[in-house]
């Protein structure tokens, strides 16, 4: 947004323009340059400390009430801002500062006036003390305040006295400022860690309970040496019953504070995070994100183990229900990739099967593995059970499943290897001439899955070979009239796959649509202010993707669909 100089407005200007409530109007117009002091923001500031103007008042005003959008939120900066410079008592500061929040709503600007506010309480210590009496008192607007007051003050000790004296709104006040308030000393630190720990425990209310876990966690982050005997014990006291709002912090916790966790905390907190409601999309959000976290430390295999759980079949979660944590793993480590793939396949679970394949990229982006299943632990059995659900569920993966045999092949004896080389040749390479192909004439000699794959390719070069009829009866071949028809079908098919991926687009309704009939040129008419319109040329590009359908597809679909089906259907012998 441009900002104009107020040098040429007189201060009579801005106090009418105050009174009357226009001067909202020029928040967003003027320059709001602190460090200048004749703009806009410092001449308001100066006029409301000399008592010429009100400048809170201005919060109240039915124009402030009716702004939204961009408009709202320059106001919104604007105090925050001046609100820590500004003369007022303390009555006038709440109830401006409960406006500003309740307009934000549920927006991240709701949070900008209380932090003003805490930093107002600091310019002054008088105020925050008042502030504290009246809420000792019981008074209810300052009990809504008393937090940010005790954090101003930086007074530990008399944060933990109201968190002890009192059961209301004030206890959960004192209990969150224990949290924001820096302990000057370990003693300290642990003075407070001792205050906060009792209210973790199930005895007391949800809120109290979750008001004292996070401010348990911020402290423990602040003194390391505190975390290893007081988490513990808090994230036990946190999982005895825990409620849905306290999995949440528990979750939030975890990612945000993942350093002090040792690895049976993080056992312990994603145990209970099993219990969570799948239909709460905020804490699965939550969940996501410390999955992710956990993912990508040394203790990833906590993650893995949280998603076999549930994912397991009947559980109500999907994989898309954690999209953070799926793009990790499906575009981290490959190895480890690898070796959840593997683990989710030879599971014998249904639902985490069909899990491992929605975690593997297709198309052009599928990139092969070149490992081994060594160390895995898999026997002969294991490997032709893997094999076997390798191709009935990424079977149109093809390069991704031939690459999971040949890391079979690598690591089993010969009888084994035998049995995953005719399963190369049949179903993989009895389908696939493309990229299934192409990866296995990567494998070099001295492999050990080489002798294998060659005589796989050799079956299937034969097998192609024998198809060819020689001569060429032209009875076997389409006439143009079924030429035609499949011509049609396809443009059906692609066209039907366009409009779908139009509706599904975020920027389709963000752009102008034209549709060109002829040419490989547009051109396009840019019109600016006072200027000529001047022609904006775009030259048209090809660009292509292809597919490979499976041969069976065409000469036998359902005799296919049964075969795939009876692979992913393999169970231990």
């Amino acid at each position: 947004m441009e900002n104009h100089s107020t040098a040429s407005t007189s201060d009579e200007e801005i106090i009418a323009r105050c009174n009357s409530g226009a001067l909202l109007d020029d928040i967003g117009r003027f320059d709001i340059d602190e460090s200048d002091p004749s703009s806009l923001f410092n001449r308001c500031i100066y006029l409301h400390n000399a008592g010429n103007l009100d400048l809170l008042a201005l919060i109240g005003h039915p124009k402030f009430a009716a702004f939204s959008g961009s408009a709202f939120f320059d106001c919104q900066i604007f105090f925050s801002k001046a609100i820590p410079r500004l003369r007022a008592s303390e009555r006038e500061m709440m109830r401006a500062v409960e406006i500003l929040v309740k307009k934000g709503g549920v927006d991240l600007a709701a949070n900008f006036p209380y932090e003003a506010f805490r930093n107002w309480c600091a310019a002054g210590l008088s105020r925050a003390e008042q502030i504290v009496a009246w809420a000792r008192s019981g008074d209810a607007e300052a009990m809504s305040f008393l937090t940010f007051a005790l954090t101003a003050l930086q007074d530990l000790s008399l944060a933990r006295s109201i968190a002890l004296d009192y059961i209301d709104e004030r206890r959960l006040s004192a209990l969150i400022a224990l949290g924001r308030i820096q302990a000057p000393d370990a003693s300290e630190a642990e003075a407070s860690l001792k205050t906060l720990l009792p209210f973790v425990a199930a005895s007391n209310d949800e809120t109290v309970r979750c008001n004292a876990l996070v401010p348990t966690l911020q402290v423990c982050e602040l003194f390391p040496s505190l975390s290893s005997v007081y988490l513990p014990a808090a994230i036990e006291s946190a999982i005895e019953t825990p409620s849905q709002d306290l999995l949440f912090n528990l979750a939030r916790g975890l990612w945000s504070h993942l350093k002090i966790f040792d690895r049976g905390s993080m056992e312990q907190v994603l145990t209970a995070l099993q219990l969570i409601d799948p239909t709460l999309e905020r804490l699965l959000q939550e969940v996501d994100m410390a999955l992710r976290a956990v993912a990508l430390g040394s203790n990833g295999d906590l993650a893995i183990d949280y998603l076999s759980e549930v994912l397991s079949f009947g559980t109500g979660f999907q994989l898309n229900n954690f999209k953070s944590t799926k793009h990790e793993l499906a575009t981290g480590n490959q190895e480890r990739l690898f070796r959840v793939v593997v683990r989710w396949l030879v599971s014998d679970n249904a639902a985490l099967e069909r899990v491992a394949s929605e975690l593997l990229r297709t198309g052009d982006d599928a990139q092969p593995f070149d490992t081994s299943t060594a160390g895995l632990g898999l026997t002969g059995p294991d490997c032709i059970f893997l094999s076997r659900k390798a191709l009935g569920w990424l079977f149109f993966n093809q390069s991704v499943a031939a690459s999971l045999l040949v890391a079979c092949l690598r690591d089993c004896d010969q009888a084994t290897a035998a049995e995953i080389g005719k399963l190369l040749f049949d179903p993989l390479l009895l389908n696939y001439g493309g990229k299934a192909r192409d990866y296995l004439a990567t494998i070099k000699r001295g492999d050990r899955a080489y002798r294998h794959v060659r005589k796989a390719i050799a079956s299937a070069d034969s097998y192609l070979a024998d198809l060819e009829l020689k001569p060429q009866l032209k009875e076997f071949r389409p006439s143009d009239y079924q030429r035609n028809i499949e011509r049609q079908h396809t443009h059906d098919f692609m066209r039907d796959v366009q409009k779908q991926a139009e509706k599904q687009s975020i920027l389709f309704n963000l752009v102008h649509r034209s549709v060109l009939l002829y040419g490989r040129r547009s051109i396009t008419y840019l019109h600016e202010h006072g200027k000529k319109a001047r022609p904006v040329r775009m030259d048209l590009h090809s660009f292509s993707h292809s597919y490979e359908i499976p041969r069976l597809q065409i000469i036998d679909p359902v005799g296919l669909s049964l075969r795939i089906f009876a692979l992913r259907s393999t169970k231990r012998k």
